[in-house]
């Protein structure tokens, strides 16, 4: 560029690479309806930024094919929560029973009211991503198509298995979602469900782990304006520093707050949970498997 702009200002003719740069900057105005004047140095778009696929549209109007941009998926917040485990095979997780513990005599023998152990089983089922892309498609952004629908599909398959997880999906063949068999509770105000969230949590002695609140994305303004028992200190404290992903937006009572847009309504009330979430346990059975089929849809 230095060599270019010396040559330009002494009147010297350009040559080498700085001739061929400059070039190809007049095709490109050429391109687009432009003239210039010779007064200047060209340098084409295809050094100052990624190269991309300039194409015709309706046989005639150049249209220049920029990067794409994702479709909005709900946000998944269980990625940093869940136990996550992978394998080929069906998986076992033992659970020990409880331990009876009483006063006996001193020649007595213990008696037996302890609870055998018992088991749960994690069988694969089969969770399905589909989209339809164009072979002009494919020959107009190559590599960058390739990324978006990576991208596309992890997020899409990530946040449809937390749909399922929140939300009964069994009549499509999903295993039980986690409210299944749970016992609704329900509160006058947003402080008072906080805290009976977290009370009937301690009643089952379950009040550690990985513990969280996930809160229903439509209870977020309630959330923000809610003050705490005294009445006067907020009851949530946000997160300054939150990023997107699975980040918690703050903690309510000491405990980090998770909210996701998928949380089933149950009548006309939003959904709250509170837990040990090291205790769901999400499995992946076997590898990823990606097919392509050109020719079902090849001529539409």
């Amino acid at each position: 560029w230095a060599k270019a702009a010396r040559s330009s200002h002494s009147g010297r003719s350009l040559d080498g690479v700085e001739r061929e740069m400059h070039q190809e900057g007049l095709s490109e105005m050429k391109a687009i309806g432009q003239v210039h004047d010779g007064r200047s140095v060209l340098i084409p778009t295809k050094i100052l930024g990624t190269n991309r696929a300039n194409v015709l549209e309706n046989g005639s109007t150049g249209i220049e094919k920029m990067g794409f941009i994702d479709h909005l998926y709900s946000a998944t917040v269980l990625g940093g929560l869940a136990d996550w485990n992978t394998g080929i095979t069906d998986m076992r997780f033992p659970l020990l029973g409880e331990f009876s513990v009483e006063w006996e005599g001193e020649v007595d023998s213990a008696a037996d009211g302890g609870n055998a152990l018992s088991v749960v089983d994690l069988s694969p089922k089969r969770l399905a991503s589909f989209s339809n892309i164009s072979k002009q498609a494919n020959l107009q952004h190559g590599g960058t198509l390739s990324d978006a629908l990576m991208r596309a599909a992890a997020t899409s398959v990530g946040s449809y298995l937390e749909t399922s997880v929140f939300t009964d999906k069994t009549a499509a063949g999903a295993p039980t979602d986690i409210k299944d068999a749970k016992t609704e509770l329900t509160a006058s105000s947003i402080s008072a469900l906080a805290g009976r969230l977290i009370e009937q949590v301690a009643t089952n002695n379950g009040l550690t782990g990985n513990l969280a609140y996930i809160w229903s994305a439509s209870l977020l303004s309630e959330l923000f304006t809610a003050v705490g028992v005294s009445g006067v200190q907020q009851l949530f404290f946000p997160n300054t520093n939150i990023q997107q992903g699975s980040s918690a937006m703050g903690s309510v009572n000491g405990y980090r707050v998770f909210t996701s847009s998928q949380l089933e309504v149950i009548s006309t009330n939003p959904l709250a949970y509170f837990g040990d979430w090291s205790q769901l346990k999400i499995a992946q059975f076997g590898p990823l498997e990606v097919m392509l089929d050109p020719y079902t849809a090849a001529k539409t």
